[in-house]
C-alpha cells in the first residue's frame, strides 16, 4: 500500500513558477468533482465560502479526486483556526483563505495550518489526512507541504 501523502506537487509547481491551470467548483457534488478531476486540471478549488459545502460534502469530493492529477484546493468560509484544522484533518493541504487583510491575519492563517512549534494546529494521530495513522513522519511532512 502506498501511504505517501506528500510531496505536494501543486506547491512545488508554484515554487518553480510553473504555469498551473485549474478550475473553480461550487457544485458540491462528488460525481461532478470526479469529472473535473479527470479533465486534466492541475488544481481544483472546492468552494466552501459561497457554495453549499461543509465537512460532510467535502469528504466525498476529496475521495473523488484520489486518483486524479488535480490538486484539491479548498476555499474556506472564513479565517478561523478550528475550521481550517478540520479541513486539514479530512485531507485538504492547499488553502485559499478569504478575509485576510493584515499581516496578523495572514500569520494566523499560516499558524492554523502548522503543527507546533511552527503553528497552533492541534495534534490528532488518527484522521483521514494521515491515512488514519499510517503515514510515517506525517507531522513534519505536513508542516513542509501545506499551502
Amino acid at each position: 500500500m502506498n501511504n505517501d501523502v506528500f510531496p505536494n506537487k501543486f506547491k512545488a509547481a508554484l515554487a518553480a513558477k510553473q504555469v498551473q491551470i485549474g478550475c473553480w467548483s461550487a457544485l458540491s457534488n462528488p460525481i461532478s468533482t470526479e469529472v473535473l478531476g479527470l479533465a486534466g486540471f492541475d488544481w481544483l478549488v472546492l468552494d466552501g465560502e459561497h457554495a453549499p459545502n461543509d465537512i460532510s460534502t467535502f469528504i466525498p469530493q476529496l475521495m473523488a479526486l484520489k486518483g486524479s492529477a488535480s490538486a484539491p484546493v479548498v476555499r474556506v468560509p472564513t479565517n478561523e483556526p478550528v475550521i481550517i484544522k478540520r479541513l486539514l484533518d479530512i485531507g485538504f493541504y492547499n488553502f485559499l483563505i478569504p478575509f485576510v487583510e493584515t499581516k496578523e491575519e495572514a500569520e494566523q492563517a499560516v499558524a492554523s495550518t502548522r503543527y507546533p512549534p511552527e503553528g497552533i494546529r492541534g495534534v490528532s494521530v488518527s484522521h483521514r489526512a494521515n491515512m488514519f495513522g499510517t503515514v510515517a513522519d506525517y507531522f513534519a511532512q505536513s508542516n513542509k507541504n501545506i499551502t
